[in-house]
């Protein structure tokens, strides 16, 4: 987030130098059962999915929240509410989350939680999903 804000235009050099030299996120997980009980529960945390706005509408995870990779440095500041709380992020397969995660944890965000196998997962399972039309 900080380390990739003054980078504007060359997120994408920033996310492929950190994701090649860093060691893989290897923060705390979920899995997909487990957030789907929390969901039905009403104690969901926040869902971030970072994949792009195309992907997103095409169906997302009921309550999540788009911010795609590219705009993180743009939008960082909408995440600042829950620094101190649960956050689910997720993308399509993984890199995408596990770098998100590993600049959030880097930048002091306590409860960040990686969805185990992502959408790729979470749609083979059959869960739900929401649809943006």
């Amino acid at each position: 987030m900080k380390n990739c804000a003054k980078a504007g235009p060359l997120v994408t050099t920033c996310f492929l130098l950190l994701y090649i030299s860093a060691p893989v996120f290897a923060g705390d997980t979920i899995t997909s059962r487990a957030l789907i009980d929390r969901i039905e529960n009403g104690n969901a945390p926040f869902i971030l999915d970072v994949r792009t706005p195309e992907e997103f509408t095409r169906g997302h995870i009921p309550g999540a929240m788009n911010i795609p990779v590219s705009d993180l440095a743009t939008r960082a500041q909408e995440l600042m509410p829950f620094r101190n709380k649960e956050i689910v992020v997720y993308c399509e397969v993984g890199p995408r989350a596990h770098f998100v995660g590993m600049l959030m944890k880097q930048n002091g965000f306590s409860g960040v939680l990686d969805l185990k196998g992502h959408m790729h997962d979470w749609l083979a399972k059959g869960h739900p999903i929401y649809k943006v039309h």
